[in-house]
């Protein structure tokens, strides 16, 4: 079925322009439906997530112990797992999809509408993100090496951002996700009817400028504040190995005056050493 515009645009030319435009028309495989989950999900579970997300990164600014404290908190609630899945892994995956759908749409044969720059955008940034995204949840949650031995979070991302190369890459997927967010907020709010009118579109871009910016500084401070950690702060033993850690230094720093050298074994005479 034709959307209700290519209806009236058909309409418009004439009787026989209103039965040749629907057979010359590439078929949309998007329908306005699948565009208002796609910028739901987009905007809901996934960008209160990413708020959140940057948020928790940012605490990193007042030290590791800071942001440990927060990471622990969440660590802690209740059915986590199940809800990282049905609140951000299967909202993901659906995002996702349709997304790659839009962004390899065709516009109908003959028009002469295409996205505006806006919608390209759009499609440029999420097309990017998503490599960068797999990268980030398998490097954090899924690589043997974390799944295998645990790892403190906080450590992981210092050796991911140590290097000029890491805090570039990671950095540039910071930014892209500040920009698809806040440029996919005017989207949303027309999609959803919270912007009919012109001024309130253009109020609803300029709420999306301002969080695309406050996020992408959130979160680069974020990241220099793990490459710039100090290393002796990075680490944080506890239990065994921090109590080891403990009698080390105090056996290195030497607080009390030094024990005398232990005497000397006494020698049996030669004689008594002989055999009969």
């Amino acid at each position: 079925m034709p959307s209700i515009g290519r209806r009236r645009r058909a309409d418009a030319a004439g009787p026989g322009a209103a039965i040749v435009c629907p057979l010359m028309r590439i078929p949309d495989r998007t329908s306005d439906r699948l565009r208002r989950i796609q910028s739901l999900t987009g905007m809901i579970p996934l960008g209160v997530f990413l708020i959140e997300h940057i948020s928790v990164n940012a605490l990193a600014l007042g030290g590791p112990e800071h942001f440990r404290r927060a990471a622990a908190a969440l660590g802690g609630i209740p059915m986590l797992a199940a809800i990282e899945v049905a609140g951000i892994a299967l909202p993901l995956v659906i995002h996702s999809m349709i997304g790659i759908l839009i962004a390899t749409e065709l516009p109908e044969r003959g028009s002469r509408e295409w996205p505006s720059r806006r919608e390209i955008l759009q499609r440029a940034t999420g097309l990017l993100l998503l490599p960068y995204l797999i990268y980030h949840v398998w490097a954090t949650r899924l690589s043997p090496d974390v799944l295998k031995h645990g790892a403190d979070l906080f450590d992981v991302m210092h050796r991911q951002v140590s290097g000029a190369g890491g805090i570039v890459f990671h950095a540039t997927g910071v930014i892209l996700a500040a920009w698809h967010l806040g440029n996919g907020l005017p989207g949303f709010a027309e999609r959803w009817g919270f912007a009919r009118t012109p001024p309130l579109a253009r109020a609803a871009a300029r709420v999306g400028g301002v969080m695309s910016l406050a996020l992408a500084i959130a979160g680069v401070a974020a990241l220099i504040a793990f490459a710039t950690a100090t290393p002796r702060l990075v680490l944080a033993p506890s239990g065994d190995a921090a109590q080891s850690i403990s009698r080390g230094a105090k056996m290195q720093r030497g607080p009390g005056p030094a024990l005398p050298p232990a005497p000397p074994r006494p020698v049996a005479p030669a004689a008594a050493r002989a055999t009969p």
